[in-house]
């Protein structure tokens, strides 16, 4: 499967789940939007439209009143959009996107106010519009300056936030601890971005944290799966890597799990090699949380919980929360630099 297919495939899967666990995407956008303010009209300060909502609101349809044509790239369900939608509602914006399940769901918030199209937006001839748009979803792309560097030239601004390097560091150090390949994100850095960001007449660009915390390592990868941000940039984890990931997680969590549950989960295995009926386990994987490369494999997990997590203290801890006395499992965060890019305004 090409890597494309499977980023779409995965957000595709968290398109009912996307709205309620994306919550510092909201932030994100919002703050996107604050920042095209400021860059139309260098009178107004960000951050004083940004101390109320409706402050936020009514300097942002000011200063971007002259918008007519907008495209949002990797659109999702529409989190951008809508902000966009409340700043200036009488925009002709147009929704992008690689999932045609996350394009179904924001359709069911506009009832025809926008227009949609699915596509690759790399592979895509975007032209005829005033501003493109796009909030944590460039970070996909195969090469984000040729995007960036064919599309300046057909519009005015260019508006983006994307995770940059040191954006879930933590996450990836967890995994390597344990001798888990983690396949760390290749973004950017700081530096990198600011480069191109002189692909334009003129810019603004800042950097900002958004701190994340996890009662658990395994809450954490459910988060990502729930964003459907859980795409692996070489294309996919191996089998073995899956398996491994997913043991290290079930040991975290076994902590919580009381003897009945995992005695029952492993009584349900069982079963299912006798019946050599697959389904059982895969209903039952929320008490197992590990990976079927088999059955077999699936009673040991169950079987040795306990000698797991007295073996690793840390993973132990980590399900606990009692790592060096913390009340956080694990904490971590994203990076994202804010851009804002454009031509010169009388450019057609």
């Amino acid at each position: 499967m090409h890597y494309s297919d499977l980023v779409g495939l995965r957000f595709g899967k968290a398109a009912d789940t996307y709205d309620s666990s994306a919550f510092t995407h909201v932030e994100i956008a919002r703050h996107l939007l604050s920042m095209i303010q400021r860059h139309i009209d260098n009178d107004k300060q960000a951050s004083s439209a940004l101390q109320a909502h409706h402050a936020y609101l009514s300097t942002c349809s000011e200063a971007l009143s002259h918008v007519q044509h907008a495209l949002d790239v990797g659109a999702g369900t529409g989190i951008l959009s809508e902000e966009l939608l409340k700043a200036f509602p009488n925009v002709d914006l147009t929704l992008m996107d690689i999932s045609s399940e996350m394009l179904a769901r924001a359709e069911k918030k506009y009832h025809g106010r926008v227009s949609y199209i699915k596509a690759n937006a790399e592979d895509f001839p975007i032209r005829g519009f005033d501003i493109l748009v796009s909030s944590m979803a460039m970070q996909w792309f195969r090469d984000i300056e040729a995007f960036i560097a064919e599309n300046i030239k057909h519009t005015r601004t260019i508006a983006f936030a994307i995770p940059i390097l040191g954006t879930f560091d933590e996450w990836y150090d967890w995994l390597e601890a344990r001798g888990i390949e983690s396949h760390r994100m290749p973004y950017k850095s700081f530096d990198q971005m600011m480069s191109l960001c002189n692909l334009a007449n003129h810019f603004i660009a800042e950097e900002r944290t958004y701190p994340l915390t996890f009662k658990s390592a395994l809450d954490f990868v459910k988060y990502l799966k729930l964003i459907g941000a859980s795409a692996c940039h070489t294309g996919v984890y191996s089998y073995k890597e899956s398996a491994s990931i997913l043991q290290a997680l079930h040991a975290c969590h076994a902590a919580k799990l009381l003897h009945n549950e995992m005695f029952f989960a492993r009584h349900l295995c069982r079963s299912a090699r006798k019946n050599a009926d697959t389904r059982v386990v895969a209903q039952n994987r929320s008490v197992l949380d590990v990976h079927e490369d088999s059955l077999e494999r699936n009673i040991a997990c169950a079987a040795n919980t306990e000698a797991n997590c007295k073996k690793e203290p840390l993973c132990s801890s980590l399900a606990t929360g009692a790592e060096s006395g913390s009340n956080v499992t694990l904490a971590t965060s994203y990076r994202i630099f804010f851009g804002v890019l454009s031509v010169n305004r009388d450019r057609p």
